[in-house]
């Protein structure tokens, strides 16, 4: 959804507290992974959390209590610290409550569409359409042949499912990051008009591919926007 990969930091591990979101251009999951991990490492090594105290039994539990919760507020300090050393960034409580509603609808949004792309009817032209539209490769985004019979069966039965998939997600999203939910439905109506104009003959395979990279690129733009003027309120 944002232009750049947004992760959840796993901060329960580090003392319980609600979650912090970072953010970083470029990062994948497994790079942010291995750099939490070395944080959190950092993190309980600064601050092992070791104490003594001494006298009754109330007094000393109760100076386990605030050490404990001394310990985790350090740990946590820590190791936000090295994640912003690392290049992250720490997005916004506005930012961050949008991303954790909208987390789990883009994940279902996403095994929907992957389970219409990887059904037998889309074999025929899977390699002619990429899942990702700003993963097409050179020889997609110029491919001179226009859908043939078969091609165009197999997009009548791929893209009403796709719909479905996209349709769902907006219902879900609407209530949690209605700021999004146009720019998403204007980015889909637009992919159904692609998809019209491949199947009418009016385009090729390249161009229907650039055309559905391009309006990506464009959604991700403007849904930074937005992130980006949530995160300034």
């Amino acid at each position: 959804m944002h232009n750049e990969v947004i992760f959840l930091a796993a901060a329960l591990a580090l003392g319980g507290c609600a979650p912090m979101v970072f953010d970083k251009p470029g990062a994948t999951q497994a790079d942010f992974s291995e750099d939490s991990a070395k944080c959190r490492l950092v993190a309980r090594g600064m601050n092992p959390g070791g104490f003594y105290a001494q006298g009754s039994a109330s007094f000393v539990a109760g100076a386990a209590v605030g050490n404990a919760i001394g310990t985790a507020a350090n740990q946590r300090a820590t190791y936000k610290d090295c994640m912003m050393a690392a290049g992250y960034t720490v997005e916004s409580p506005q930012v961050q409550a949008l991303t954790l509603s909208a987390k789990p609808i883009v994940a279902r949004l996403s095994v929907c569409v992957r389970s219409a792309y990887d059904a037998p009817a889309a074999d025929v032209i899977r390699a002619k359409l990429v899942l990702d539209a700003t993963k097409a490769t050179a020889e997609q985004l110029s491919d001179p042949s226009y859908a043939t019979g078969p091609e165009i069966a197999a997009l009548n039965t791929l893209h009403p499912r796709v719909k479905q998939c996209q349709q769902d997600a907006l219902a879900a999203l609407t209530p949690v990051a209605p700021a999004i939910v146009p720019v998403l439905s204007e980015s889909y109506a637009a992919g159904d008009g692609y998809v019209a104009s491949l199947e009418g003959g009016k385009i090729s395979w390249g161009a229907f591919n650039t055309l559905r990279k391009e309006r990506t690129a464009a959604a991700k733009d403007e849904i930074a926007t937005i992130l980006g003027q949530s995160a300034s309120q």
